[in-house]
């Protein structure tokens, strides 16, 4: 019923021990209706190291020889789902037992919603708590309807997380999937999309999956401390460029200067 998709684009030591613990907590689901696809680059070592690993659970490997961004391999693996819910996996995130059945009780109570978010533990990369995301849909007057996400409440507060959503394969599709020409905000992005277009989000109100904050190499780390940095100035300007591109289902050129 649900297609996790996880994206690698590299093999790194790092990415091993991620990975092994990723596929740790799927092998501990308590409900089996998932399958794994693992949206890969062509690098050779990868290649290998992945064709050899002993998943444990239905695995589907998939490779991605374009873009190799987050956005594009996720993109990928929806386009070619043949799952009605995709949901997506971070390689340094992991996912409670509970994770798979929680969401298939509300996929069954509440079939016309398009998209199911988690609330999120963020973690540092040590594992302490941070603290929790996508919780506040449940705070009294935040939004129209207690527990669901709506465009006008997004556009007011911006701390929601795409990591560890379940979405209709279709829906995700149709809308145009992660824009990969959005720098740091392309998860917001795609939730105002979403919400715009009136396609329903719903939170459902269990920990049920937890996120590495600014692991050493990965994107949102690069995007603070490695070559890809951004300085404040522009971080403001891809949040204020999410607020514009979101009526927009194609990948517009954007381009940020100084």
């Amino acid at each position: 019923m649900i297609n996790i998709l996880l994206p690698i684009h590299e093999l790194t030591n790092d990415i091993k021990d991620n990975l092994d613990t990723a596929v740790e907590s799927l092998k501990k689901q308590t409900v089996t209706e998932f399958t794994l696809t693992v949206i890969h680059t062509p690098n050779k070592d990868l290649v290998e190291y992945l064709t050899n690993y002993d998943f444990g659970v239905p695995t589907n490997l998939l490779l991605n020889e374009g873009q190799s961004d987050f956005c594009s391999q996720i993109n990928l693996g929806a386009s070619v789902s043949e799952s009605k819910y995709i949901s997506i996996l971070e390689v340094d995130d992991e996912l409670t037992p509970t994770y798979v059945s929680n969401t298939i009780e509300h996929i069954n109570a509440y079939p016309e919603i398009d998209t199911f978010l988690p609330i999120v533990v963020d973690t540092d990369n040590k594992g302490e708590f941070i603290s929790f995301t996508n919780e506040s849909v449940w705070a009294m007057n935040l939004t129209e309807d207690i527990g669901y996400l709506d465009n006008e409440s997004l556009k007011a507060y911006e701390n929601y997380q795409t990591s560890g959503l379940v979405i209709k394969t279709e829906v995700f599709n149709e809308i145009g999937g992660l824009k990969s020409n959005i720098k740091l905000s392309f998860g917001y992005e795609f939730l105002l999309r979403l919400t715009h277009q009136s396609k329903t989000v719903y939170v459902i109100p269990k920990l049920t999956y937890r996120h590495t904050n600014f692991r050493k190499g990965s994107l949102f780390w690069l995007y603070k401390n490695g070559n890809s940095k951004l300085s404040p100035q522009e971080a403001a300007f891809w949040l204020e460029t999410a607020k514009k591109e979101y009526f927009f289902s194609d990948n517009r050129e954007i381009n940020y200067e100084v």
